[in-house]
């Protein structure tokens, strides 16, 4: 298959883990092909077991969209995290007020902040409040730390909800270091 062929299938597959599904006739409006085309891609996505083809279109694999555990999304990719990580708290000044949420990435950058002076850190994380509890216990971190309340969600060692959303309203930040699931150009950021 050509490159282009490939890029369309990955869009393709983009489109469905963030809209969990797509239509035939869309997608060769918006690529510009034949119908024939679009359903010959589907049917090598379905065959890679990437998608499950359907009359006009392709729904998301059951369970596809369901976010892994904590735990296990720590470990993913472990070293392209840490540089992240690194990279991501270079920008981070003393005196910063920084929201980090509840990512796997952004967890990776804890690490290289405990140096900062006069830095506040608000999170909604069990592990991020973990490392930074831990810092300060050591005499390494000697800023603040605001943990947000909410609905806590075991699996994903973090609190969210209507609670958490309140709380968060009333900070003015410096900087947030978020983590997302896709980033599409016709549709934005899904997490």
């Amino acid at each position: 298959m050509s490159v282009v062929g490939e890029e369309r299938k990955r869009t393709i597959l983009e489109k469905v883990e963030f809209k969990g599904k797509v239509k035939v006739s869309e997608l060769a409006r918006e690529f510009a092909v034949s119908t024939e085309t679009i359903r010959r891609y589907l049917e090598e996505l379905d065959r890679e077991k990437k998608l499950k083809k359907v009359y006009g279109g392709a729904v998301q694999l059951p369970g596809a969209g369901v976010e892994a555990p904590m735990l296990e999304r720590e470990m993913l990719h472990i070293e392209e995290k840490k540089r992240i990580g690194y990279k991501a708290a270079t920008f981070v000044e003393d005196g910063d007020v920084i929201v980090i949420d509840d990512g796997s990435t952004p967890l990776q950058m804890v690490p290289y902040l405990v140096h900062r002076k006069n830095l506040t850190i608000v999170t909604s994380s069990f592990p991020v409040a973990t490392q930074l509890i831990s810092s300060i216990n050591k005499k390494m971190f000697h800023g603040e730390v605001l943990f947000i309340g909410g609905k806590v969600s075991p699996k994903h060692s973090r609190v969210s909800g209507s609670i958490s959303q309140q709380v968060i309203q009333q900070f003015h930040f410096h900087k947030a270091f978020v983590s997302i699931d896709g980033l599409l150009p016709s549709f934005g950021v899904s997490s």
